[in-house]
């Protein structure tokens, strides 16, 4: 009987890169609901390294437990005291955290700095459920949203929580889930001078379903506006080998952008043992190569170890005459990674791939024409 087996699936997950040195702010994304009468201005930006620490290495139960208002146990204490501390060396403004996402849980954060939408109660709960009775009398949201227009806000908020959820469970690169960034709402206004609340239901279908799309779409944009990056995951690798085939172990190593980082010697078998980080994407086949090389002398293990940010813009193009000289007109794939993988996973989802199907179209068929 035989078999059909598919490509080895790997996940990735998508990212925003911090903005280098010289390059100027990205600007904000405005989007609009079909019916144009909600504009939501938001704009993406990465985490700082200690707040996606926090929130990666936190228990997804702890979280939930503060997300959900219930008890807090003492690692959701613990998880509050990291937020405070990782918050307080960045320009956010932890007051203005709406939620976490995706599944509500995630490594991805969702602030609020809009006039016209009250702070949300999520903070304002957690300090309820942390600190004493007593010195709860006084505690109340800040922000007062101005009556006009706000009682459809009011009932749609949930809806815009809904879309930044979608946003982050698949991004725009390659439906991969979002890692590592902030969704900064600026401003969400309402229009209700052209048209009441009763026809936003009519030509459209509900406004909140078009406050969903809005925001998802808006979210996926101003990730693409602000350096979108892939981030992959690693193995930690250890090799055992013989002094002769050491040689040979590194090349494999090498080949598959592995990184060595520590070697050592076994004192009782005078083996060496190779420490590194490969990727896990270059994994598959390890075993027959390494054994091949090393006549069989080689062998090794792997436990996963971390994620990492390709450092690659997987949309890049050649602008100068030395880049178009090397590269060519539309880039490298085979050293543009951070496109090979978007390419190959978005082909795997059955998504849209922008590829050039003809190469050289100057070239004319040589085949001969029967008459």
């Amino acid at each position: 009987m035989e078999f059909l087996v598919s490509p080895p699936i790997v996940t990735f997950r998508e990212s925003v890169a911090a903005i280098p040195e010289g390059c100027r702010q990205p600007a904000s994304t405005v989007v609009l609901t079909a019916n144009k009468a909600c504009a939501i201005t938001l704009r993406a930006v990465p985490l700082l390294d200690s707040v996606h620490e926090a929130l990666a290495s936190a228990n997804e139960e702890d979280v939930a437990r503060i997300v959900e208002r219930v008890a807090v146990s003492d690692r959701a204490g613990n998880l509050h005291e990291k937020l405070v501390t990782a918050f307080s060396g960045s320009e956010i403004d932890i007051a203005s955290l709406w939620c976490f996402g995706p599944r509500k849980v995630g490594p991805n954060i969702l602030l609020n700095q809009s006039k016209h939408v009250a702070k949300m109660a999520m903070w304002q709960d957690i300090r309820c459920l942390l600190e004493p009775a007593s010195e709860l009398e006084n505690v109340t949201l800040a922000g007062s949203p101005p009556a006009e227009g706000f009682e459809v806000l009011a009932d749609a908020l949930s809806s815009i929580s809904a879309g930044f959820q979608l946003a982050m469970a698949a991004g725009p690169l390659c439906g991969e889930s979002m890692t590592g960034v902030a969704i900064v709402v600026e401003e969400v206004s309402v229009d209700l001078v052209a048209q009441d609340e009763a026809e936003l239901c009519e030509a459209y279908g509900p406004f909140s379903g078009q406050l969903i799309a809005a925001m998802r779409e808006g979210c996926h944009k101003a990730i693409l506006a602000s350096h979108p990056r892939l981030t992959e995951p690693f193995y930690t690798c250890e090799v055992q080998v013989a002094q002769d085939s050491l040689g040979a172990s590194h090349d494999v190593l090498r080949r598959r952008r592995g990184k060595v980082l520590d070697e050592d010697v076994s004192e009782a078998t005078y083996t060496h043992i190779i420490t590194a980080s490969l990727p896990v994407v270059e994994s598959f086949g390890l075993a027959d190569e390494l054994r091949s090389k090393t006549s069989g002398a080689a062998s090794f293990q792997l436990k996963f170890s971390h994620w990492e940010m390709i450092d690659q813009d997987p949309f890049y193009k050649p602008q100068t005459e030395e880049e178009l000289e090397e590269w060519g007109e539309y880039g490298d794939k085979a050293h543009n990674l951070a496109r090979r993988y978007m390419d190959m996973t978005r082909r795997r989802k059955g998504l849209r791939v922008e590829e050039q199907v003809v190469q050289h179209a100057e070239k004319q068929r040589t085949m001969s024409r029967k008459k």
